[in-house]
């Protein structure tokens, strides 16, 4: 008699967990490469604006301070009406924001364009891992979190060559400053 070997197929499951996570790695990778990119066109920009140093990093103080006192509002906020609105609601208002970056000229607008682009990105981290944790089990959110927070740790190396070149076309700055 023959013996036949038993092999179970196993099937393959889809979890829509993975595809939150990707949703929200490409959220932090695009929101940390506008965050930390600054850096890279700040040359440019105080040279085609005429700015100091010191209003350079006024700009990006803006940034932070709307971003690090208006971060526990959103992790309320994301209790309240839940990550889903408030990641959306977020998203626009740091789109806005740097689609407003693109058009400053003075001093006070790129202050209260960056604090936009501050009040979205409050919205790109606690609601963002709020989700991974409830969509992932705990022997399983170590790995989620762990490849979510690349997402943030990315973005900077792979923008930081493009950044300059579209910000002197979006300004009419001469090419290859950089």
């Amino acid at each position: 008699m023959k013996k036949r070997k038993n092999f179970v197929k196993r099937k393959v499951s889809f979890h829509w967990a993975w595809v939150i996570l990707a949703t929200c790695f490409v959220n932090l990778f695009i929101n940390y490469s506008i965050r930390l990119g600054y850096g890279v066109v700040l040359p440019e920009m105080i040279r085609s604006l005429d700015f100091g140093r010191a209003a350079g990093g006024s700009i990006y103080n803006a940034y932070l301070f709307s971003y690090i006192a208006l971060t526990p509002v959103t992790g309320y906020l994301t209790d309240r009406f839940g990550a889903r609105r408030v990641i959306t609601s977020c998203c626009l208002i740091l789109g806005l924001g740097v689609l407003l970056i693109g058009t400053i000229n003075t001093l006070w607008t790129a202050c209260l364009f960056y604090a936009i682009a501050g009040l979205g990105a409050t919205g790109m981290w606690t609601p963002v891992i709020t989700v991974v944790q409830r969509w992932f089990s705990p022997n399983r959110r170590g790995l989620a979190l762990g490849i979510l927070s690349t997402g943030y740790g990315l973005g900077l190396p792979l923008w930081g060559r493009p950044f300059p070149g579209l910000y002197t076309i979006s300004t009419g700055a001469m090419p290859g400053i950089f």
